[in-house]
């Protein structure tokens, strides 16, 4: 099994330098190699970008709202968890392609329960986003209703 992955890993050749796959001699390398995976998954992979997107766009929107430290680490890791749970899918997806390019009903099992874990992911975070969101919603548009009503402006459109 370990020859037939070897051969195929061979045959395809993708972004990385197959000649010199090795064990990471050192952190830096390792680290090096886990950027270019970041890196390697962020072009190639729409969902994954989507996520970043999603998730960037949710912590600038939290920014302005007057979240404890506890609710932002909650939100960072609930973005990092969907995130995570998205390169953990492409991973599956790779290595379902790599070992069988035949239809096969194990392959599309491991696809879909790996596609399962994203969306359970991303359930979660839209259950944490509302509970971190809905109240300080509520407050910022019962205070913006306030004072557009006691304005002078507000009488003037009124008349």
């Amino acid at each position: 099994m370990k020859r037939k992955l070897d051969e195929k890993l061979k045959e395809k050749k993708s972004d990385y330098n197959l000649d010199n796959v090795h064990k990471n001699k050192t952190w830096f390398s390792a680290t090096e190699n886990a950027i270019n995976g970041i890196i390697h998954a962020f072009k190639t992979e729409r969902n994954l970008r989507i996520d970043y997107v999603i998730g960037a766009l949710v912590f600038f929107i939290s920014l302005f709202f007057d979240f404890s430290r506890v609710e932002l680490i909650c939100l960072v890791i609930t973005i990092g968890f969907v995130i995570f749970a998205e390169m953990i899918n492409s991973v599956v997806e790779y290595v379902v392609n790599l070992i069988t390019e035949d239809y096969n009903l194990n392959a599309k099992a491991a696809k879909d329960i790996a596609a399962g874990g994203v969306l359970f992911a991303s359930g979660i975070s839209v259950v944490v986003a509302y509970l971190l969101f809905v109240d300080k919603i509520r407050v910022a548009s019962t205070e913006l209703l306030h004072a557009v009503l006691s304005s002078k402006a507000h009488m003037l459109v009124t008349i």
